[in-house]
């Protein structure tokens, strides 16, 4: 099947695209696992709220990714929201040391401005890649000082630890997600 000609997009794009999709459905299965484990756990609103957000950015990248491609551009600005207000929320959490606030808080600046500047297409790719590094600059830092503490007796359970790491590199592939759906939805040869 020629993919130009059916989806106006390059091979190499489609293949891409059907690697994020993949990567979106397992993302869907860990935020869903980590919205239930907080649930289950009682870790408190701010969380719960922080992972239905998180499912919800996942699910709606995903519908975007299915059929809202059709619908153009504000069909992709509705699906960064609800990620947008998983970062805020995850500002607002009392985990949050200092260090970790500042890189989430240039974060939703980074996703706001890639948000509202989607016409100007090489900034919003330079934005997009900024916006990645930095995601995965919090998820570094946030792996490598990542403390259990607060969760008491439960904080020695492996699955808590599994839960932890999971959530650590959320931001890092929905940043890479959204930055990659951007590039192929730049590119996209659209017939007139």
């Amino acid at each position: 099947m020629d993919t130009m000609q059916k989806y106006g997009i390059k091979k190499g794009q489609a293949i891409l695209l059907f690697v994020q999709m993949i990567l979106i459905f397992l993302l869907l299965v860990v935020a869903v696992y980590l919205l239930v484990f907080v649930d289950i756990h009682n870790l408190g609103g701010w969380m719960i709220a922080s992972y239905i957000l998180i499912t919800l950015s996942v699910l709606s990248i995903g519908v975007y990714g299915i059929i809202g491609y059709k619908k153009g551009e504000i069909a992709y600005m509705l699906a960064i929201i609800p990620f947008l207000g998983a970062i805020l929320v995850n500002i607002l959490l009392p985990q949050r040391n200092a260090i970790q606030i500042a890189i989430l808080t240039i974060l939703f600046a980074l996703v706001s401005v890639f948000l509202v500047k989607q016409k100007d297409q090489k900034f919003t790719r330079c934005v997009s890649l900024v916006m990645v590094a930095v995601a995965l600059t919090f998820s570094i830092y946030s792996a490598i000082t990542a403390r259990l503490d607060f969760l008491g007796q439960m904080s020695a359970r492996w699955y808590t630890y599994v839960a932890m790491y999971l959530s650590i590199f959320i931001p890092t592939i929905m940043c890479g997600t959204f930055a990659l759906t951007y590039n192929v939805r730049s590119t996209r040869v659209i017939d007139k």
